[in-house]
């Protein structure tokens, strides 16, 4: 749905009902202009912020209620304070403001001022924090002495800090010198605390300075920029400062470089730049990772064209800046101190920068060269990486992102939807790209994060936004617009035809899926691509019958300049209702040429009899409610065009349900009384496993008897515990494991037997000497019964020994026997284990002589 005028809106999206919440409507905007998009974040007391506008101020709207407290989604959406704005600093508007919340500010980055070439700066929200005001402006109203200035003015702001610009007093009147007034930037506060600081940076071989808000003398030797500071009361950044006094009794030259005010407010501080050129950065990206804050993205050129790479972080929240390198740079920064690597520029191709990440201390980026100039123009992703960030030792390095067959990852000509983000359940980099069919996920492999597996496609979609959802609690990563494809040829045609503004075209699809048309696109092919032009378009969908069933708004479809590619959305205020294998004419019509007075053409290949149609319809005019075929002229062509539902669509891989997975679940060990055994499962989970908790029952009920804690959270992990086994028959015991996300796995109760051993000893001497007959007997009867069943172990021991020694002399007859009686009835049923032995021990010492008969 479209709107008059448009909107900036809010949706949430519940991730416990899994179900969408709104929209609510935050402000109008001026047009249907992707330039004019918002962007959202969370302050550091969890309350929304949303950013908008386009050369405009910047205008920020704040969630009465705090997300880390209010769990009413529909109540937290739909609150919000009045608009709010914060003022360009070096020109008439700001632009692309995009924000990350740090550990204690959120940072919001944009364009200012107004053109290609412009400064970029940043600004911090505070709740109840430190902010840096700059000097806004410098009047010499209050000159004494000899002052020498060198840059620009106000000469003191954050150049001087980089040391391109300060003021000197080379002459003092009787050791004195004066300087002033200061104004200084203002920012936007909801509080500003009476108690400030007054920082001021100073190089002189001796001198001493003071201010008019406190004039305590302050010291600063040694030839040294060294910063000064003095705690002031009831002044803050809408207060000008009357001058700065310097003494010197020796009259030594001295420079002031900076003069800041440091404020302690819940609100959004006043800007500060981070890049001053000719040729102006394209876009800032702004990502955290690891406590580290990533700047990359692409120079735009005099010459229009939009390549090479730049990149700095900052691992303070933004008061210090480093290249890859480790190099410390400060504000304001220049190309040649950004600058990473030469990517496209040739020939114009140019370069879209597609997410950024700090892997393994390794920056990687995504980048997506294109052409606008050459139909059909393609080229596989692309990876730019600086290996051991923060090292000298490291070095940029570019290479093509394969599959792992070797193939290149490629993406069709016109689409540009794709992300690089930092998977965290593979904890490796991973890709999320459109294909023109399919939205298709790749995941890094474990050792070579140029090297890409396929673990999700979905053919419902063809079209996508992969925006980086930040700090997101659940398993999802990525959210944005993705288009339900519903009819068309989302392909290049290799004819094209020339189009008037007196004529309307139209092609005629199956459905292939139910749905609202919320949107189409007609690929643009110019006569001459690079070519200056300013072309609207309207759109109509007819019946198979040829009866008008929705009109579209009307679409600058042609902006600045003519290009090959998909151009913009055509959409419709009122979506029509599609429905599946039923026929429909998508029609439409454009205002006029290129400024060379060149026609704008449709692209086509072989299609149905009379698939495509042309007929009388001036631009003016609207589409007829139902079309005159004796005006049509039919032709066998498949155009390229198609439609769809645009929807927003939260990805990942989805609320993580599945449980860790045991394996290899058994004890390790001799299960007998009073020795030590090993209780031991291997576990396998789709996330990250957490923890893990033993239960047994070795007294009669079942207890909790340890924990184990995966501190390094691996994705597979043994769970041990080590226990001494208690003097009983039986031990019931289980292992429960927990993932990160509280989902939990059961090895279920597994039985234990204890081992039992039993040995019966008779120590007997027996002498006989000078007797026809003797006998002498021993008898020991031992009856065993035993049933065993589900058991994984049983050891069962009948030990028996005889120690017997005997001496027979003169004797005439002599029998000797040693008879074992053993009774068992045994049953084992599912025994995994069963092992039984019967040992008997015979140690018997006999001394005979003269005997007839033994």
């Amino acid at each position: 749905t479209s709107y008059t005028p448009w909107k900036y809106q809010i949706q949430c999206f519940d991730m416990e009902s899994y179900q969408w919440i709104g929209p609510f409507n935050i402000s109008d905007a001026p047009e249907s202009d992707t330039h004019q998009r918002p962007s959202i974040s969370v302050l550091p007391d969890g309350r929304l912020i949303i950013f908008y506008g386009f050369w405009d101020p910047l205008y920020f709207r704040i969630s009465v209620y705090s997300a880390d407290t209010e769990s009413n989604l529909t109540k937290l959406c739909s609150n919000w304070s009045p608009q709010h704005q914060l003022s360009p600093i070096w020109g008439s508007g700001i632009a692309y403001p995009e924000a990350v919340k740090s550990e204690n500010y959120t940072i919001v980055f944009f364009k200012d001022p107004y053109g290609w070439s412009g400064n970029w700066s940043y600004a911090r929200f505070a709740v109840n924090n430190w902010v840096y005001s700059y000097v806004s402006s410098f009047s010499n109203s209050t000159y004494e002495g000899t002052w020498n200035f060198t840059g620009s003015s106000p000469y003191v702001d954050e150049y001087g800090e980089k040391g391109d610009s300060y003021m000197e007093v080379t002459a003092y009147e009787s050791y004195y010198a004066k300087i002033g007034n200061f104004t200084f930037r203002v920012g936007w506060a909801e509080n500003i605390d009476t108690t400030a600081y007054l920082e001021i940076l100073a190089e002189s071989s001796e001198a001493s300075l003071c201010t008019s808000w406190n004039t305590t003398w302050l010291d600063v030797t040694g030839n040294t920029p060294t910063w000064l500071s003095w705690k002031i009361s009831g002044k803050n950044w809408s207060d000008t400062l009357e001058y700065v006094r310097v003494c010197s009794f020796d009259e030594n030259p001295t420079k002031i470089y900076c003069i800041r005010l440091k404020l302690n407010i819940t609100g959004l501080g006043a800007p500060r730049m981070l890049h001053a050129d000719v040729d102006s950065p394209y876009f800032h990206h702004p990502r955290i990772y690891d406590g580290k804050i990533i700047i990359y993205g692409r120079r735009k050129h005099s010459d229009g064209l939009r390549y090479n790479h730049y990149f700095v972080y900052s691992e303070d929240e933004g008061m210090t800046w480093k290249t890859a390198n480790g190099t410390q740079v400060t504000p304001p920064l220049s190309w040649n101190e950004m600058f990473a690597v030469n990517i496209g520029g040739t020939d114009y191709i140019q370069v879209w920068n597609k997410g950024g990440i700090i892997y393994n201390n390794t920056a990687i980026f995504l980048a997506l060269p294109y052409n606008y100039r050459y139909k059909n123009w393609s080229h596989p992703l692309t990876l730019i990486y600086y290996d051991n960030l923060g090292s000298p030792t490291g070095s940029w390095h570019i290479v093509n992102a394969t599959f792992e067959n070797g193939s290149l990852i490629w993406m069709p000509s016109g689409f540009f939807g794709c992300n690089l983000i930092l998977d965290e359940y593979y904890n490796r980099p991973s890709i999320w790209f459109e294909t023109g069919e399919e939205i298709v996920k790749a995941v890094a492999l474990p050792n070579n994060f140029t090297v890409y597996r396929v673990i999700y496609e979905d053919s419902e979609y063809v079209r996508a936004e992969f925006s980086l959802i930040h700090e997101s609690p659940e398993a999802y990563e990525v959210a944005g617009e993705n288009m339900k494809f519903l009819l068309g040829y989302p392909h290049i045609g290799e004819n094209d035809q020339n189009m008037t503004n007196t004529m309307a075209y139209g092609c005629k699809f199956n459905a292939s899926q139910s749905g609202y048309l919320t949107r189409i696109y007609v690929y643009e092919s110019p006569f001459e691509a690079g070519t200056a032009a300013n072309v609207m378009i309207k759109a109509a969908i007819y019946n198979e019958t040829y009866d008008l069933l929705a009109s579209s708004d009307e679409i600058q479809w042609v902006s600045a300049s003519t290009i090959y590619g998909w151009a913009y959305p055509i959409t419709f205020p009122n979506p029509p209702y599609l429905e599946e294998n039923k026929t429909y004419w998508i029609v439409w019509k454009v205002s006029a040429t290129d400024m060379e007075g060149n026609p704008l053409r449709y692209t086509y290949t072989a299609g149905l009899a009379n698939q495509t149609i042309h007929f009388p319809n001036d631009y003016s005019d609207p589409f007829p409610s139902h079309i005159n075929l004796s005006q049509a002229t039919f032709y066998n062509r498949k155009i390229s065009v198609f439609g769809g539902q645009m929807r927003l669509v939260v990805r990942g891989l989805g609320h993580d349900i599945y449980p860790p997975y045991p394996s290899n679940i058994g004890v390790e060990g001799t299960p007998q009384p009073n020795h030590q055994v090993v209780f031991h499962t291997y576990w396998t989970d789709n996330s990250h496993l957490d923890y893990a908790v033993f239960y047994w029952n070795a007294s009669g009920t079942m207890s909790q008897n340890g924990t184990l804690d995966w501190t390094d959270n691996p994705t597979e992990a043994w769970s041990n515990f080590t226990r001494t086994l208690p003097d009983v028959q039986v031990i019931a015991w289980y292992i429960v494991a927990y993932d990160v996300y509280g989902n939990s796995g059961n090895t279920t109760v597994q039985i234990l037997l204890v081992g039992l051993n039993l040995t019966l000893t008779f120590y007997e001497t027996a002498s006989i000497s000078a007797s026809p007959s003797t006998w002498k007997g021993k008898a020991v009867s031992l009856a065993e019964q035993a049933q065993i069943s589900d058991s994984s172990w049983l050891s069962i021991s009948l030990i028996f020994r005889i120690e017997e020694a005997g001496s027979v002399t003169d004797v005439k007859y002599c029998w000797r026997e040693v008879m074992i009686s053993l009774s068992e009835n045994s049953a084992f049923t599912d025994a995994e284990y069963c092992w039984r032995e019967i040992s008997m021990a015979l140690d018997a010492t006999f001394s005979i002589s003269d005997i007839n008969s033994f």
